[in-house]
């Protein structure tokens, strides 16, 4: 019972327990402190794969760092543009998808533990997307942008980060 109480009478001051910063409120976006979002890389995890119902997607996994180098989580969006190597057409054949995570839960639910890297995946990929990776493929530009709260701004002022990559053949 003693240690119980000591325990206690210690945390009572100042420990925390949970989230106690309110990481969003309802109408509001706010950068949360010291550890923002300050690069964004598109991850050599990212590859083709074929789901269970054959189904072939692109598995994009970003990297978000802080100003120290460090995996944070975020809360925000992101826009992928997928543009087949230099040709005439490759504006017009470019693939586009957005990704909104402006809720915790959201944001955490796209994070993998595993390799600290946000993890979407994306269908709808079209006929010249499905040979990216045979041998004779012609290679793919992939654009990230993330639209994350900006440090220190107003409650709506946004950041954007942006990644390429080259990507396929």
């Amino acid at each position: 019972m003693a240690v119980v109480l000591g325990v206690w009478g210690v945390c009572a001051g100042g420990c925390v327990s949970g989230d106690a910063r309110a990481v969003e409120t309802p109408g509001v976006w706010r950068a949360p402190g010291p550890f923002v979002a300050g690069e964004v890389r598109v991850s050599g995890l990212t590859r083709l794969d074929r789901r269970a119902d054959d189904e072939v997607v692109l598995v994009l996994h970003l990297e978000v760092m802080d100003q120290f180098g460090d995996p944070v989580k975020v809360l925000g969006a992101v826009d992928v543009v997928l543009t087949p190597a230099a040709s005439a057409g490759a504006a017009r054949d470019a693939v586009r998808w957005s990704v909104g995570f402006t809720g915790a839960r959201e944001s955490t639910s796209y994070f993998d533990p595993s390799s600290r890297t946000y993890r979407f995946v994306l269908g709808d990929l079209p006929g010249w997307a499905l040979a990216l990776g045979e041998a004779d493929a012609r290679d793919a530009r992939l654009d990230v942008v993330l639209r994350t709260p900006a440090p220190g701004g107003s409650d709506r002022s946004v950041r954007e980060l942006r990644a390429q990559s080259v990507f396929g053949g």
